[in-house]
Formats: C-alpha cells, structure tokens, sequence
C-alpha cells in the first residue's frame, strides 16, 4: 500500500501546484486570453503534466478571469495501470 501512494504523490503534488498557480494567475482578470492559456500550457509543461491547449476553458463570468483544466494521468503500477482525472478550476475575486 505504500508504494502505491508513494507512486502516486508526485502526480496529485504537481496538480497542487498547478492550483496554486491558477489562483496566482485569476488575480489578473485583465490578461488577455491568449496569453493565459500560453502562460499555463508553459507552466503544466514545468510540472510535467500531460495538458494540452483544448484542456484549458478561459471564461469571464462576470468579468472575472475564471480558468478550468481537466486533464488525466495514467500511471502504471505494478500490477495495474490507473488512469487519475484531475479538473483544477480558480476564479478571480
């Protein structure tokens, strides 16, 4: 049982940075689309996450920056293979 968590912390450690960034990056409501999704598909590929562009919603629900990730990691144990759906959203205040 612990291998198997210890397998698996890293990818949920790398999905809470992520969150944290996105938080950083809704304070900024007035970036333009475009260059939030470039500064996030940067970002994911730092983290080694397998996200591309069309995983990224951009929203403005009230004219606040609003950004939704839903991405998957398929990890290979030793006896099984596990895929882990991770879905980050973070809005601006």
């Amino acid at each position: 049982m612990f291998i198997v968590l210890a397998s698996l912390a890293p990818v949920y450690l790398e999905n809470y940075r992520l969150q944290q960034y996105l938080r950083e990056v809704t304070r900024t409501p007035s970036t333009p689309d475009e260059t939030v999704k470039t500064e996030v598909i940067a970002r994911v590929h730092q983290l080694g996450l397998p996200v591309v562009p069309e995983d990224i919603a951009i929203t403005r629900p009230n004219g606040r920056l609003r950004l939704e990730i839903k991405y998957k990691v398929q990890m290979h144990l030793a006896l099984y293979q596990v895929d882990l759906h991770f879905h980050p959203v973070s809005q601006g205040r």
